[in-house]
């Protein structure tokens, strides 16, 4: 006989919280990973409100704001938006150029401050060997900036201006410093649009888990909630990156209308095929308990949103790379003719990079500038709520793919994801890794743990829907970033060779297609834009130093590579000692390693940290960009192990039936868990 809950009971089940004792009962190795992580966390997100907040309440916040994100450049800035056309171009010699020019972060940063004004290096140019006047001539530029102060352009006296090593005086920064249009805040009609397209997003995702016929598959309302979210946000932005390679600007509406006629289409479907959804099998909930792991969840999240609408996006890369990208979305018509990505002189950061995270960023920034696309219609603050929102979600699928495995106590899963230290910020100063900031390393370790997890539901339950939806997170993961796509072959490679074991041929074909066109379309866009854009004034492609005889002849560097990762992954307190706690927990697991919801994840995790010591290898000056860089890659793997981790330390559902008398699941009653057996069913 099944048991059928209340109201009550499918709201908790919904968080995976569905046993009758409190989840803090007893000892257990799992609440001390969490109790010891939560602090961390609470500590790292409670300094950085506490220095917003601060920054709040000062008498002048406006120029407090624009002095700490523009520094020294304020006053700078201020005089260029007041001078120099919007689509004139500036030639910068700064003081650290001509003696670093491998470094030329002025140029970059200025360039995104100043946008849309075209930026060049002196430097630089110089060292291409062709004579500032003849660059100035051509580009006919009027203004130049040296040191930190800007000086108009003679381009008969330019070369002997911009060489003879003298730095001008920065101008002064005024009393009423504006603050600059992209670190404003949306307006009220601004957030409306905003709070308007996220809701546009939900809606086309749920059309599409209805089209795929999964809709019904997720019994919980909040991960349904939270499924809906990632796929509908994450293809808004494909579409808009689509868009933006084949010509058009992206306007937000450019993206959102396909959004709701993809929400209209999967509504309609949905309804026409609507079924009567079966009743969920769980035992009686535990409010406290429940509370507990809600209520801390929330406080994080609400901490990282606050904290992302008081500051916007920081940091040199979250801005001068993703954000400036999302700028020029907005405001050039492809990446091809005159666009910035063609302009071989600029001083723009990885230009060849995907587009998926600025193209989600354009929209939501776009959205929040009031739809003024263009050089004045990206709100920072607008673009950076994507990351928070997404990791919540990202939490809550976590937990509901958990208790589909029937893992007691799912919730926990996702709180253990939500409260790892380098998401709120632990040691925020080396890296800038947070989730209340502009971060694409979470994007792509999100879609490695949403592909993880519809690809495991689809082996399970043998529902095609499943391999399409993570076909499309792979596809997320491969354009979040450049090394994504060596994310998305490992994960492919592995997924197919445990399938190969297992022996089930008509899944095994399925998955292999899904995952044969997920490479299909990470190929096209190399073709048709990371082949077509330039490299830019520097070489910035590391694909192309990975040689055979560069590896080698990098293997001195390897001892230190690999023990700066080793550290960073196994000990380092801002990623939780994930690394050591997984090895021990895999080495007690008697086994369950082996199974494919743990060796799955954990095949790509070891694969991809051997993978990542590869580039520095080869990379020029790569004892700095070690520092800073492997914690940025061991984070995207961050999401994959969390998962591991708590689906080796979590009680199995049948463990807590034996203490409790009730059995734990979010599984509709008549599915039969093919891992497990009739496990689902409660006599």
């Amino acid at each position: 006989m099944l048991c059928y809950p209340d109201p009550r009971e499918i709201f908790w089940s919904s968080f995976g919280v569905t046993a009758k004792r409190s989840i803090l009962s007893g000892p257990a190795p799992w609440k001390i990973v969490v109790f010891a992580w939560t602090i961390l966390a609470l500590v790292s997100l409670g300094s950085h409100a506490l220095e917003s907040v601060a920054e709040k309440v000062s008498d002048n916040p406006s120029p407090g704001r624009a002095a700490n994100a523009l520094g020294r450049m304020a006053g700078l800035v201020e005089e260029i938006e007041n001078e120099v056309p919007p689509r004139d171009g500036v030639l910068v010699d700064t003081w650290q150029a001509p003696r670093v020019p491998a470094d030329q972060f002025l140029e970059r940063e200025l360039a995104y401050w100043v946008f849309p004004r075209r930026v060049y290096s002196a430097a630089a140019i110089k060292r291409s060997g062709r004579t500032l006047s003849e660059f100035v001539s051509q580009r006919r530029i009027r203004w130049g900036v040296k040191g930190l102060a800007l000086v108009p352009v003679n381009p008969d006296r330019v070369d002997q201006d911009f060489s003879d090593g003298r730095q001008s005086e920065p101008p002064p920064v005024s009393g009423n410093t504006r603050l600059p249009s992209v670190l404003a805040g949306p307006g009220v009609v601004g957030w409306l649009l905003v709070v308007l397209g996220m809701g546009i997003c939900v809606a086309a995702g749920r059309g599409t888990l209805q089209l795929l016929g999964l809709d019904v598959e997720i019994s919980g309302r909040w991960e349904r909630l939270a499924w809906s979210w990632l796929v509908g946000v994450f293809g808004m932005a494909i579409i808009a990156m689509v868009a933006f390679v084949i010509g058009w600007p992206v306007h937000p509406l450019v993206a959102l209308l396909p959004a709701v006629i993809l929400a209209a289409v999967g509504g309609l479907v949905g309804r026409r095929s609507r079924t009567t959804p079966e009743p969920l099998v769980a035992g009686p909930a535990s409010p406290p308990a429940s509370f507990l792991v809600i209520g801390l969840g929330g406080l994080v999240v609400l901490a990282s949103l606050g904290i992302a609408v008081s500051r916007g996006i920081d940091g040199f890369d979250q801005r001068m790379q993703w954000a400036y990208k999302a700028r020029l979305m907005l405001d050039q018509a492809g990446p091809r003719g005159e666009s910035v990505f063609q302009d071989t002189d600029h001083v723009h950061f990885h230009p060849r990079y995907p587009l998926l995270v600025p193209a989600s960023e354009a929209v939501l920034g776009g959205l929040g500038g009031g739809l003024d696309a263009g050089s004045s219609g990206f709100r920072e603050v607008a673009a950076v709520v994507l990351f928070p929102l997404s990791l919540l979600a990202a939490a809550v699928v976590l937990g509901g793919s958990l208790c589909r495995l029937e893992v007691a106590h799912g919730a926990v899963g996702g709180l253990m994801l939500l409260v790892l230290p380098a998401w709120c910020g632990f040691d925020y100063g080396r890296d800038n890794l947070a989730a209340f900031n502009g971060c694409p390393e979470q994007v792509l370790g999100i879609g490695l743990l949403a592909a993880a997890a519809s690809g495991l539901a689809g082996w399970r339950e043998g529902h095609r829907g499943w391999y399409v939806l993570s076909g499309l997170f792979l596809v997320v993961a491969g354009l979040a970033k450049a090394e994504g796509a060596v994310h998305v072959v490992v994960m492919l490679v592995t997924s197919w060779l445990l399938m190969w074991r297992a022996g089930k041929a008509t899944p095994r074909r399925f998955a292999v297609g899904v995952g044969l066109v997920v490479l299909a379309v990470l190929l096209v866009h190399e073709l048709v834009f990371t082949r077509v854009v330039v490299g830019g004034i520097l070489p910035d492609d590391y694909r192309e130093l990975l040689t055979p005889t560069g590896v080698l002849a990098g293997i001195p560097r390897l001892p230190r590579v690999a023990g700066h990762f080793l550290f960073t992954a196994f000990l380092s307190p801002r990623f939780g000692a994930l690394g050591l706690l997984l090895l021990l927990t895999a080495w007690q697991s008697r086994g369950r390693w082996r199974q494919a919801e743990v060796a799955w994840p954990l095949a790509t995790c070891g694969l991809m940290l051997a993978a990542c010591c590869l580039p520095f290898l080869v990379i020029p000056r790569w004892e700095d960009n070690l520092e800073w860089a492997a914690g940025r890659l061991v984070a995207e793997l961050t999401p994959l192990a969390v998962w591991t981790l708590a689906v080796l330390v979590l009680p199995a559902a049948k463990a807590v039936e034996g203490t409790t008398g009730q059995m734990v699941s979010c599984r509709p009653a008549g599915l039969v868990n093919p891992l497990s057996g009739d496990g689902a069913r409660v006599g």
